[in-house]
C-alpha cells in the first residue's frame, strides 16, 4: 500500500537499487520500504529496490505528512547515511588510507555502507571525474568510507581542508600556474574565451586568476592582440594542452583559433600533447623530431590527426549540455569568420 502510493506520486520510480544509486543526483532522494517485521536483507544490492524521487529531500518529506492517504498508514521514516563524492587528484588509494585514519572511517562498497550506515554516518567516495555533472558507481576510484559523522559536520570540514588534501596527493605536492594565450585572426577573442570557459567550468580543471588584453610578437617587428588569462589547475600540463588542441578545431577539422600554453614563461609545443610527462624541454622536442625524421622510426602522428583525437577526447569528457554549447559556440565562431573581410 505504501509502496503503491509513493509511485502515484509526480516524479517517482521503482528501481533496482544500483540503478538508483546510478541515476540519482544532489537533489534526488532513494526511499527503500522494508516491513519491520522481516528480517533486514542481506548485503547483496541485487536484493534491494528503492523509489527514485527526483526532488529535495525537505520537500518529499513535506509530501508524505501532508498526504491524506499515507497519515492512516503506520510508517516509521529512517534516514539513512547521508553522501558526499570528493574529487581527487594524485592517487586516489592513498588519498582514501589517509581519510580512512583521519575520519576513523570503515572501508565499505556503497550498497554496503547504504545498508550498515545509519543517520549519523556519512559515506564519502573518491573520484577523479567533474562532481558538477552526474555520477555514476563506475566513477568512483575505489571503495567508499562509512564515516561516522553527520552529513552538514562532514562537508564543513571538507569545504576548508578539500583544497589541502588535493594538493598533498598531488605528485609534486604543488598546483600549476599556467598562462592561455587566445589569438583569433578575425578579432574574435571575446568568443573563444567563452568556449575555453565552456570547457575548463565543466571539467572543472582549475580557477582563472587573471585575464587580460596583451600583444604577441609572431612576427619579427609586429606585435598581434591577444587575450590572455592565468591559469591555476592541478591537472598534468599534457592534459590542459590536450583540452586546447582538442578547442583549437571544430567537428570538421577546421580550425578556429590559436591557443598557446605557457608553463614558467616557457611555450609548450604541441607534441606535449602526444607525451604522457610535463618536461616539453626544447631538447625533448628536438629529439623527438629527429626520431620522426628518422627513416626506421614509426609512423609520426601530425599536428591535425593528433588535434582530431584531442578533438574527439574532450567531446567525451564533456557533459552532454557543455558539449552542445561548445557546438552552438563553433557555429557562431564560424558564422563570424564567414563573414569577416
Amino acid at each position: 500500500m505504501l509502496q503503491q502510493r509513493l509511485l502515484s506520486m509526480a516524479h517517482t520510480e521503482l528501481l533496482g537499487l544500483r540503478e538508483g544509486l546510478d541515476r540519482s543526483g544532489e537533489d534526488s532522494v532513494l526511499c527503500l520500504i522494508r516491513d519491520p517485521s522481516e528480517p533486514a536483507p542481506g548485503p547483496g544490492p541485487g536484493e534491494l529496490s528503492a523509489i527514485l524521487v527526483q526532488q529535495e529531500i525537505g520537500a518529499f518529506l513535506a509530501r508524505i505528512i501532508s498526504d491524506a492517504v499515507l497519515k492512516h498508514l503506520q510508517t516509521d521514516l529512517t534516514p539513512g547515511p547521508a553522501s558526499v563524492i570528493l574529487r581527487c587528484a594524485g592517487d586516489p588509494a592513498a588519498l582514501l588510507h589517509r581519510l580512512e585514519r583521519e575520519f576513523a572511517a570503515r572501508v565499505e562498497s556503497w550498497t554496503g555502507a547504504l545498508q550498515t550506515g545509519t543517520q549519523g554516518d556519512t559515506i564519502l567516495g573518491l573520484t577523479t571525474r567533474p562532481v558538477s555533472a552526474a555520477l555514476h558507481e563506475a566513477d568512483l576510484a575505489g571503495p567508499c568510507l562509512l564515516i561516522p559523522m553527520p552529513g552538514h559536520t562532514l562537508q564543513q570540514r571538507l569545504r576548508s581542508e578539500a583544497i589541502l588534501y588535493i594538493t598533498e596527493n598531488l605528485e609534486d605536492h604543488s598546483w600549476r600556474e599556467l598562462r592561455i594565450s587566445i589569438f583569433d585572426s578575425t578579432g574574435n577573442h571575446l568568443l573563444n574565451y567563452e568556449r575555453l570557459l565552456c570547457a575548463i567550468r565543466d571539467l572543472e580543471t582549475g580557477m582563472i586568476l587573471a585575464e587580460q588584453w596583451t600583444h604577441d610578437n609572431a612576427f619579427t617587428l609586429m606585435a598581434v592582440p591577444t587575450f590572455e588569462i592565468r591559469f591555476f589547475t592541478f591537472e598534468p600540463i599534457r592534459d590542459i594542452k590536450r583540452v586546447l588542441m582538442g578547442l583549437e578545431y571544430d567537428d570538421d577539422g577546421t580550425r578556429l583559433v590559436d591557443l598557446d600554453l605557457f608553463a614558467q614563461n616557457r611555450k609548450i609545443p604541441w607534441v606535449q600533447a602526444a607525451r604522457g610527462r610535463d618536461d616539453a624541454t626544447d631538447q625533448d622536442t628536438r629529439n623527438w623530431l629527429v626520431r620522426c625524421l628518422s627513416p626506421a622510426s614509426r609512423h609520426c602522428t601530425g599536428r591535425k590527426e593528433l588535434a582530431a583525437q584531442c578533438r574527439n577526447e574532450l567531446l567525451a569528457r564533456l557533459s552532454a549540455n557543455a558539449a552542445r554549447e561548445l557546438r552552438s559556440l563553433d557555429r557562431r565562431l564560424r558564422e563570424r569568420h564567414n563573414d569577416a573581410p
